[in-house]
């Protein structure tokens, strides 16, 4: 059973513009605030594709998306709309893609006295996953590790092998990336 990470362009946004500071660690700049941040508008005209990412790591997708994967997925999603015109989403995915960090030799770096996350969390790709196994076919999942620096970390985004086949069929612009055991 092949699962795929999902890949897409930048969506010329900054989704953490705005967002209060408090959020953020002082310190480290990572997000420590408990809940997910969802800007009422961000600050985009268009978007080019059905899935794209912020510069800060955040997938933005459009309304034929969000159904697409409300009709497809498997596993349970939750939308938030984070633009009006036009309407843009992010996902919340409750269930959790097990990372393993050892095998991917994912290096953690600066571990803050502050907030007691670290700065930068560099190495997701090629992903391994520690329950590769578990992952349903038409899933759609995050990594329980969030990469990347300050400000810009983001869980990478897991798929099952029959949603990423079928995703790649539907929406050109996305790149699937193979994950190991």
């Amino acid at each position: 059973m092949t699962n795929y990470a999902i890949f897409a362009a930048d969506a010329d946004i900054n989704y953490y513009e705005g967002a209060p500071e408090v959020f953020f660690c002082s310190s480290c700049g990572s997000y420590t605030n408990s809940r997910q941040y969802f800007p009422n508008d961000l600050k985009v005209k268009s978007l080019k594709n059905d899935f794209s990412y912020s510069y800060d790591g955040q997938l933005i997708i459009s309304t034929k998306a969000k159904v697409f994967l409300e009709e497809n997925s498997s596993t349970k999603l939750e939308f938030h709309r984070v633009n009006s015109n036009p309407e843009a989403f992010v996902i919340e995915a409750p269930d959790k893609a097990v990372f393993d960090s050892e095998k991917r030799k994912t290096r953690l770096i600066g571990e803050c006295s502050k907030c007691g996350k670290f700065e930068s969390i560099v190495g997701s790709t090629p992903p391994f996953l520690k329950n590769v196994n578990e992952i349903e076919q038409m899933g759609m999942y995050f990594t329980d590790i969030k990469f990347g620096s300050g400000k810009e970390k983001s869980p990478l985004i897991i798929v099952g092998e029959a949603l990423g086949k079928l995703l790649k069929k539907t929406f050109k612009e996305i790149d699937l990336e193979e994950v190991r055991g």
